[in-house]
């Protein structure tokens, strides 16, 4: 995402593979976290993965058609209520729930109004720029972390020393938040 802003694009689309975690990276990564969710995926909102939804600026129902129209419409309004007693991220914004279809042509209009809306919303209470002050942050101590733990590997006697802890630990004579 970052090697594509940085090549001139203002719209980015980043697609996990749904496994929860690079979920919560992407959503560190992106302006706009929005959340593709099957109807009846799962036992109702089950099949989201906790934390997830939580970081939701839009939720989008798929496949909101045929026999399938009224478990998405559903879906749509679960989803609903359960955002409805969470805390949005930002105070400039509501997370939003929407429904698709491929079949309907307005279904990639009315996504893209969501977005273009939350761009709009976001940017004039200058929650936009804060998120990407508070990404940038986050992304300089991941690299401060990282070139840490990248030297102090390198160091003579540091990967004994970790590998005796981590025995220890592993062991059960040592607990390893000690080690």
């Amino acid at each position: 995402a970052l090697l594509c802003e940085s090549g001139g694009y203002d719209r980015v689309v980043v697609e996990t593979v749904g496994v929860g975690q690079s979920e919560v990276v992407v959503a560190g990564l992106v302006d706009m976290f929005v959340l593709l969710v099957p109807p009846g995926a799962g036992d109702g909102l089950q099949g989201i993965k906790r934390g997830i939804m939580e970081l939701a600026d839009l939720v989008v129902v798929t496949k909101c058609d045929g026999a399938l129209k009224p478990v998405a419409k559903a879906a749509a309004q679960d989803i609903r209520a359960a955002l409805s007693v969470l805390r949005p991220r930002d105070a400039a914004w509501a997370p939003r729930v929407i429904t698709s279809s491929m079949h309907d042509p307005g279904s990639a209009a009315a996504v893209a109004d969501v977005i273009e809306e939350f761009r709009a919303t976001m940017g004039r209470a200058g929650a936009l720029r804060a998120r990407r002050a508070e990404q940038a942050v986050s992304r300089v101590w991941e690299h401060a972390r990282a070139d840490v733990l990248h030297r102090l590997g390198g160091m003579p006697g540091v990967q004994a020393l970790i590998g005796e802890l981590a025995a220890s630990a592993a062991a059960g004579s040592m607990p390893y938040s000690r080690a």
